[in-house]
């Protein structure tokens, strides 16, 4: 993560690489001692880093075939 954040410019958001509750939500991190952070709490699990763009809004879509997502 520490690279990540050197990569990114000193800001980057983390959060697990395979969520299972949307109650997880990505975690800001700027420095050393919040990537340690970060890591404990996502479980020390594989984890994505984003960096941090100005955007004005994020959308998100899910698609499914049938109602359960069956094909």
């Amino acid at each position: 993560l520490e690279d990540a954040l050197q990569a990114f410019g000193g800001a980057c958001y983390v959060k697990p690489r395979v969520r299972a509750s949307a109650a997880v939500r990505p975690l800001l991190v700027t420095s050393g001692s919040e990537a340690a952070a970060a890591w404990t709490a996502l479980g020390a699990q594989p984890c994505v880093a984003e960096e941090v763009l100005p955007i004005d809004l994020e959308l998100s879509v899910v698609v499914a075939r049938t109602p359960l997502g069956a094909a």
